[in-house]
């Protein structure tokens, strides 16, 4: 109830009143006067500022239509808050022009404890409003330590998150319920992750071998971002990026298809056959692939060939025949994208993910890629614009294997790529600055104004140091790769 002076009746209580008012010009401010039985009168005033934080205490009852009485706060002003998002999203189109996500129910538990929690939510753009249920959990792995956190962000049409609510957060997205909204507390920009897939989309679509399913595939099977401001009981948590996962649909898998599978290395469980060094792997939970993809009829089985190929094989055998196991430009792409955009988590048992359409020959394709751009998955470090120390301690024998027997095909792929412009600095540095006007400078400075008082999250290098950066790492390849060739 906006806009009156009066004290109305809530809830056909006459002893349990609402006084609001809205002035456009600052704030909107709600005032709730409860009805208690022992005739104490406990004041609660909330006030949504222009920059959108909340102040106030929350220590009485409330009442709210239609007629029902709320025996903990927390629900009362959860569903206030909820109710109050379109007044909410005036204020925030005026300043920010973002939109917004707002968590209710239980969403303080679920930011504050690693659990899975069914909440409300309110997604708000300018011409849209959509409600549900969402479940969240934290997300990843060393970013759950991390004070800011990241959240696997899954909606549905029922609060018993049975019936799937899948929509587009913008038209470039799939058509999904399954979302992640990440806090990038270790980059402060928070488009290190997008832009670098931006750029292996485009080694992608340069690829002459690509599968056509994944030439197909949202992206070109790299991640958008999408940023939001995220409010949880309608309190500022923090600019956020709502992103597409890893998924049959990131990489147009068919689910009904058994030998279409996507596995990545499943460095969660720290499991050495990730690296393919042992002759016996495992695929699923806890194994040393996890599971992309739903179907996993045939994974198994089409793993273990691929695995038994990479490790038994002669330098001969592995030079005449990876191609048939492995898209060879893939591999050689894996390594030069990752050099270039110095993805410190590129060359582990993490992140890498293999694809088949036919379940013998595999794609080898990254993500995630927030530790990139001068950026470590430690909040607070920053790796410098000459680092080599991620592919220098590389333990991918695959990665290893060709580095060793094939650099010449490193070489001519490069050569490839760059005729294809690939690598025009103009266009990637334009990918950044897109990203950066995109979220905006009231944006930074509301996350800054939440967050800035931990020096870890303060420290980074300059938008322009990371555009530098795509200009001297560009050299540093041509360098290393030429440096593997035989003398």
């Amino acid at each position: 109830q906006i806009g009156f002076n009066n004290a109305p009746a809530v809830a056909n209580n006459p002893e349990a009143q609402v006084w609001g008012q809205f002035n456009t010009g600052d704030y909107v401010e709600i005032r709730c006067y409860p009805y208690l039985a022992d005739g104490i009168m406990p004041v609660t005033t909330i006030k949504y500022r222009y920059e959108m934080m909340i102040e106030g205490t929350y220590t009485s009852m409330a009442y709210k239509p239609p007629y029902r009485q709320y025996l903990t706060t927390p629900e009362a002003l959860s569903d206030m808050f909820m109710s109050l998002q379109s007044q909410v999203d005036r204020l925030n189109e005026r300043h920010l022009g973002l939109p917004i996500i707002n968590l209710g129910g239980k969403a303080n538990q679920a930011v504050a404890a690693d659990g899975t929690y069914t909440v409300p939510y309110v997604f708000i753009d300018k011409n849209r409003k959509q409600s549900g249920y969402a479940t969240i959990s934290w997300q990843g792995d060393s970013s759950k330590d991390f004070l800011k956190k990241s959240l696997k962000f899954k909606t549905f049409k029922d609060s018993a998150g049975k019936q799937k609510q899948k929509w587009q957060p913008t038209p470039t997205f799939y058509k999904s319920h399954s979302f992640t909204l990440k806090g990038y507390y270790n980059d402060k920009y928070g488009f290190r992750d997008s832009v670098s897939a931006a750029i292996q989309a485009r080694f992608v679509m340069n690829n002459p071998t690509v599968p056509k399913e994944l030439l197909a595939a949202n992206n070109f099977g790299s991640i958008q971002s999408y940023p939001v401001l995220l409010y949880v009981d309608g309190q500022f948590y923090g600019l956020m990026q709502l992103n597409t996962k890893s998924s049959s649909d990131l990489w147009n898998i068919d689910e009904d298809n058994p030998n279409q599978i996507a596995m990545e290395a499943n460095g969660k469980a720290n499991k050495t056959g990730a690296l393919w060094t042992h002759e016996q792997i495992s695929v699923g939970e806890n194994g040393d692939f996890a599971l992309n993809s739903d179907n996993d009829t045939n994974a198994q089985v089409n793993a273990q060939k691929l695995d038994t190929f990479l490790v038994t094989s002669t330098d001969d055998d592995f030079k005449a025949h990876l191609d048939e196991y492995v898209d060879v430009n893939s591999i050689c792409d894996y390594i030069i994208f990752n050099f270039y955009v110095n993805n410190c988590d590129a060359f582990k048992a993490k992140n890498t993910n293999y694809l088949t359409y036919d379940g013998n020959r595999w794609y080898m394709i990254g993500y995630d890629f927030d530790a990139s751009l001068g950026n470590s998955w430690e909040a607070g470090k920053i790796i410098p614009a000459d680092d080599q120390s991620a592919i220098e301690h590389n333990e991918i024998n695959l990665l290893k294997r060709i580095i060793k027997l094939m650099p010449e095909k490193i070489l001519a792929r490069l050569n490839d790529l760059e005729r294809n412009n690939v690598f025009d600095i103009s266009t990637l540095t334009k990918l950044i600055d897109t990203k950066a006007n995109q979220i905006g400078t009231g944006a930074y400075l509301l996350d800054e104004n939440r967050w800035g008082n931990n020096s870890e999250y303060s420290i980074d290098i300059s938008i322009d140091d990371i555009k530098a950066m795509l200009v001297t790492r560009k050299a540093l390849l041509r360098k290393y790769v030429e440096g593997l060739q035989p003398k």
